[in-house]
């Protein structure tokens, strides 16, 4: 009987090792994997392009890919999809090298601020294939143009809509992080700017040290402390608005002041969908990745040529009502 009993004790130790061996493995394994989507263009077509997504799952990324593929696919281009799992700089790196090594055409990626991205631009670039950069630019790269939204003028139209929501008086606070991105600091000129015309708005510019949600709740929670009066406070990062909320919530606030942020991930999403914001700006995803394969095949065609360095895509600030109505997370 104990013969038994250790023998089936025996088995049961291997099998729950090898299941979360197995467990392990597949965890590591989907870390470092991309989703890649090749669509079915014949296969002598002569443009080959990569789209270098991030942000995998935001509601975004569905938009910009189906109209990239209709684009590709109406003009008899192939176009391949990777999607960084998790979109940091080496993913990104990584993913561009890759698309160098293939030598396709052109690749089309979200912009950063980073020497290394410069670097790997011009190599791309060097090599005659051509980048363009979608979202957030990169202008010291040698990339051919930038497809999205002008971050100057998103600032500008959010100060607008704080204005009016906070009746055109009070302190209002931005919370950016210290990481000097050139889409955030283009979205503070233009708020400044188009606040800077009410005499009765303080505006609170509220840097924090690094990139993260934590850096932005103690942030908002020292403005609180102070005694800032705020009346709302505009984030001008997905993480900058999520560690601000959670700030507000924790005493019970959140009610008390117009909350806005910029772009759709999955959180801010989440965040708006549950009241918990009022506000965000969005643009439109679709022509970002319409346009952005379009140019792609003028540059690779020639024409119209030299492209003009920036297209920009038309933006809007939804409240949580109109979000909510119009059912944008769709």
């Amino acid at each position: 009987m104990r013969k038994w009993l250790g023998f089936f004790l025996s088995i049961t130790c291997i099998a729950t090792t090898l299941v979360f061996t197995m467990y392990y493995t597949y965890q590591f394994y989907m870390a470092n994997q991309t989703d890649e989507f090749q669509n079915t263009a014949a296969p002598d077509t002569k443009y080959r392009l990569m789209f270098i997504a991030t942000e995998q799952n935001a509601p975004s990324r569905g938009r910009v890919q189906e109209r990239a593929l209709e684009e590709a696919q109406k003009q008899g281009a192939s176009i391949q999809f990777r999607n960084a799992v998790r979109p940091n700089e080496d993913e990104i790196m990584k993913q561009m090298e890759v698309g160098i090594a293939a030598r396709v055409d052109v690749m089309i990626v979200q912009g950063m601020d980073s020497p290394r991205f410069v670097q790997v631009v011009n190599k791309a670039s060097a090599q005659g294939i051509a980048v363009i950069t979608v979202f957030t630019d990169s202008p010291d790269s040698l990339r051919k143009v930038y497809v999205g939204a002008d971050h100057f003028i998103e600032g500008n139209q959010m100060a607008d809509k704080v204005a009016k929501a906070v009746h055109y008086e009070g302190a209002v606070g931005i919370l950016y992080d210290s990481k000097d991105h050139s889409y955030q600091n283009e979205r503070l000129k233009g708020i400044v700017q188009a606040l800077s015309k009410y005499p009765a708005i303080r505006v609170v510019q509220a840097q924090f040290e690094g990139d993260s949600r934590d850096g932005a709740y103690r942030r908002t929670n020292d403005l609180l402390n102070d005694g800032e009066h705020l009346r709302a406070v505009v984030g001008l990062s997905s993480e900058s608005v999520v560690g601000s909320v959670q700030a507000l919530t924790s005493r019970d606030r959140i009610q008390d002041y117009f909350v806005a942020a910029f772009d759709d991930s999955p959180e801010i999403m989440h965040l708006i969908s549950s009241n918990k914001i009022d506000g965000v700006m969005l643009h439109d995803d679709g022509d970002v990745g319409q346009t952005s394969v379009s140019l792609a095949l003028e540059w690779l065609r020639g024409k119209n040529l030299p492209l003009e360095p920036y297209h920009y895509v038309t933006n809007r600030l939804y409240t949580s009502e109109e979000f909510m109505h119009e059912n944008i997370a769709k």
